[in-house]
């Protein structure tokens, strides 16, 4: 009878072998019913026990490998790693930027442990920054620790068993920090200022191919990294076919070109690029 519940039980002492396959053979048996039999007597349940001591020894183990993964953990593998990580083809087109960025604002802590960045160190990274009159980088410096983190807390690393690195990094010390409050940037150019934008594009220091990217991205609405990597190859007599890898948003799509910008797809014949300075 099962201690506890009153309930009848045909308890399994281990799978019948040779003890040094690992197995239980019938002196262990015998020698385990003893003791489970004792157990019983003082209404311990034998194999609760048994499962618990299990369960007991599973989280120390667990413990000690975090211990041992985390002790080469450092902010600056941590920044290596994401930044080969987001690197990679199909990664982020901005990686040199981010990457930049954790490297200068983490450079005081690059060779303490990952898992020791706390969040008066990251708020204290972000004042500095922002009090140098730069509160947008540090909304961006802010994004970029915290997104490396993010990923640091799904990777199973740094070790070579990636059984051994689960949970690593369990917390992200960005967490409920409020980025700094931003003027948005949005501006519809209004007939007037196009007019004149287009009036005075002349007299400026703008080199021809410069002007002529600029008023490709007027007329196209494209990005300026899109215009300046335009191929002839994907040009097809008035449109323009992006190839999804070149777009930001990853997808493919068409570009009905205008007159004027025919114009200036005429002035830049040869070459693989249309823009090749």
């Amino acid at each position: 009878t099962r201690p506890g519940t009153g309930k009848g039980a045909q308890p399994k002492l281990g799978d019948y072998g040779s003890d040094r396959d690992g197995k239980m053979g019938i002196a262990s048996a015998c020698s385990k019913w003893l003791e489970w039999n004792k157990l019983l007597n003082q209404g311990i349940d034998p194999q609760l026990l048994e499962k618990e001591q299990k369960q007991v020894e599973a989280a120390k183990q667990i413990d000690a490998r975090q211990v041992a993964a985390s002790d080469g953990l450092t902010v600056r593998k941590l920044v290596r790693d994401y930044t080969d990580h987001i690197s990679r083809p199909g990664g982020l087109k901005s990686w040199k930027s981010v990457a930049s960025k954790l490297e200068s604002a983490l450079q005081d802590h690059l060779d303490m442990q990952a898992t020791e960045l706390t969040r008066p160190n990251v708020k204290a990274i972000l004042k500095r920054i922002t009090n140098s009159g730069k509160p947008v980088m540090a909304n961006r410096t802010l994004a970029a620790i915290r997104s490396m983190y993010n990923w640091g807390i799904k990777a199973d690393w740094p070790c070579q068993d990636e059984d051994e690195c689960e949970g690593v990094l369990t917390t992200n010390p960005c967490l409920q920090i409020e980025a700094n409050k931003e003027t948005p940037r949005d501006h519809t150019l209004t007939k007037a200022e196009l007019k004149k934008l287009l009036k005075n594009l002349p007299k400026t220091s703008l080199t021809p191919d410069q002007r002529d990217v600029l008023l490709f991205t007027l007329y196209t609405g494209c990005r300026i990294g899109e215009a300046c990597q335009v191929e002839w190859a994907d040009i097809h007599d008035d449109e323009w076919l992006q190839p999804a890898g070149k777009t930001k948003n990853g997808h493919a799509h068409t570009v009905y070109l205008v007159q004027p910008v025919q114009d200036i797809l005429e002035s830049h014949k040869g070459g693989r690029y249309v823009f090749s300075s």
